[in-house]
C-alpha cells in the first residue's frame, strides 16, 4: 500500500537515509506482502520497534485489500496468520498493539468497549500460546 512493501525495503531505506529510525510492522501488511517469520528474524535487532497485531484469511482477492485493511481485520485467532511464529521472530522488549478495525462489529451495534474487551481477550489467548522464553 505504500512505497516500502517489504521489511527488507524498509530496512534498506533506513540504512540509505542514515537516520535513527525504526520499523513499525503490522501483521496484516506483513502477510499481504508475502513475508514470513524468517523475514522478520532477518531484519536484525534494533530496527523493528513496534508491532501491530491482527489476523486474517490466508489470501483475499487484490481488489478487496483496501476494504480489508480499513475495516475487516480479524482478532488474533480468528484467521490463519502465523502470529505466534511472526511474534516469536521479532525482537523482545518492543511494544505490541492490537489493530483490528471491524466495520462488521460496529454495524452490528457492538459498543467500542465490548470490541476492546474482545480484542484484549484474543490478545491474551495469543500471549498464552507464545513460547515461554519470550519476555
Amino acid at each position: 500500500m505504500g512505497r516500502t512493501r517489504t521489511l527488507a525495503e524498509a530496512r534498506d531505506l533506513i540504512r540509505e537515509a542514515g537516520v535513527d529510525a525504526g520499523i513499525l510492522y503490522d501483521t496484516y501488511h506483513l502477510m499481504r506482502s508475502g513475508a514470513r517469520a524468517e523475514d522478520v528474524a532477518a531484519i536484525g535487532p534494533g530496527l523493528i520497534r513496534y508491532i501491530q497485531i491482527n489476523d486474517g484469511p490466508a489470501t483475499i482477492p487484490p481488489e478487496e485489500m483496501l476494504a480489508e485493511a480499513a475495516g475487516k481485520r480479524l482478532y488474533p485467532g480468528e484467521g490463519v496468520f502465523p502470529l505466534v511464529d511472526l511474534l516469536a521472530s521479532a525482537p523482545t522488549g518492543i511494544p505490541w498493539a492490537i489493530e483490528t478495525p471491524s466495520l462488521r462489529r460496529a454495524r452490528a451495534g457492538m459498543p467500542p468497549q465490548m470490541q476492546a474487551q474482545e480484542a484484549m481477550a484474543a490478545l491474551q489467548r495469543l500471549l498464552r500460546a507464545m513460547p515461554s522464553n519470550r519476555g
